[in-house]
Parts: structure tokens; sequence; C-alpha cells
């Protein structure tokens, strides 16, 4: 769009007239906004150990964990190997540990998969950041039930584990 020489130069003024008077936009009773300073806290990411990773598991429920003590570890280890016997769990020492699970559940074809990225905390609140890949549409994929499963162990932490997934589809 071209302007005129007259309306380009009034829109200059304008706009110079705008900041130099420091005009502001208020709230729609005319009270001028307010503005309220917080502290943000960084997110630091915590080390964590990769424990198992595998495109096929006993979990055909998407499952998103946090075990803190070992019957649960236990438990969550039967699962992820269907109830079959002779596979205990790994040596993870839970009271300075806990296990964090994410599991896509039954996928009908190949190409899922589920990878922890990384567990960072504020010091309060502790996230799980997670990426769930999908085959594209036009991609081949093995014509067999899988069940995508990450586990990871991390510095242990009191108080509730949020989840944030990615979501990726990867093109062929």
């Amino acid at each position: 769009m071209t302007f005129s020489p007259a309306h380009s130069s009034l829109l200059r003024t304008a706009a110079l007239g705008a900041i130099l008077c420091g005009c502001t936009a208020t709230p729609g009773n005319g009270a001028p906004s307010t503005t309220t300073e917080t502290t943000v806290t960084p997110s630091i990411a915590q080390p964590m150990t990769r424990v198992y990773s595998a495109a096929t598991s006993g979990f055909t429920e998407p499952a998103e964990l946090v075990l803190r003590d070992q019957a649960a570890l236990d438990d969550a280890w039967r699962t992820l190997h269907s109830r079959l016997p002779g596979n205990p769990a790994p040596a993870v020492d839970l009271s300075t540990r806990m296990v964090v699970v994410v599991a896509l559940g039954s996928r009908n074809t190949g190409g899922h998969g589920v990878r922890v990225d990384s567990v960072t905390s504020d010091g309060t609140r502790t996230t799980v950041h997670y990426t769930a890949t999908a085959p594209g549409t036009s991609c081949m994929t093995t014509q067999m039930i899988t069940s995508p499963v990450d586990i990871v162990s991390v510095a242990r932490r009191e108080g509730a584990v949020r989840f944030e997934r990615r979501s990726v589809v990867q093109p062929c």
C-alpha cells in the first residue's frame, strides 16, 4: 500500500506525537493500566539416567508415572514385561532417586516412539518434558502392535510432577 506524501507526513507526525506524549492504553473504565512484577525462578535440567527404552512393552494404555517406592517400581516393571516372571526391576536407590515412566500405550503399527527429553525443576515444581513420535501418513511401517515406553531415573523430588508432551509426526 502506498500513501501520498501528505498522508505519509501526517502518519509520521501522529506516530511521533504518540511517542513524545507517552500515550498509553487504558482499560475500558478509563483508569490507567497497572503492571505487576513477578519473579521467575529458572527451571534447571536435572541429570537423568535412562533405565529402559523400547518400542514394545506391556503398557497397553498410555501412562505417565512417577515411582518413589519399591512396590510401585516392581509393579511397573511387571507391567513392562507383561507380567512374565524372571524380569526383576533394576536396582535403584529410591531413597535418593525416583523413576519416571512414560508409555504411549498400544499403537497399530511400528514407527511410533517416546523419549524423555529432560526433567526440570524450579525448586517447587518438577516437570518431565517428553516427545511422542508418530510416522507420517506416507510412511511405510511394520504391521505389528507396538507400545513404546521410556523409563529414566532422576534425583528424588517430593510433590507433584507435571508432564509436558511434545508430539512430532515424522515425514518420510
